[in-house]
């Protein structure tokens, strides 16, 4: 009976120390898209943004 106690309190802290974890992680990976958001878009290279405009053009004709 005592080692059940045991084995309940053992899944019990593994349990919070996984949800901890996660939390952090998750915290880790908000704050880096925050850092790619307040840098803004990149720059673009004109002529591949010039190619897929007249990609979309070509498949608009097609439908």
């Amino acid at each position: 009976m005592i080692l059940a106690f045991h084995v309940g309190d053992f899944a019990a802290v593994a349990i919070i120390v996984v949800i901890i974890g996660c939390t952090i992680g998750g915290m880790v990976k908000f704050s880096k898209a925050i850092k790619v958001l307040k840098k803004g878009p990149p720059e673009g290279d004109p002529e591949i943004a010039a190619e897929q405009e007249k990609e979309f053009q070509n498949h608009e004709q097609d439908d």
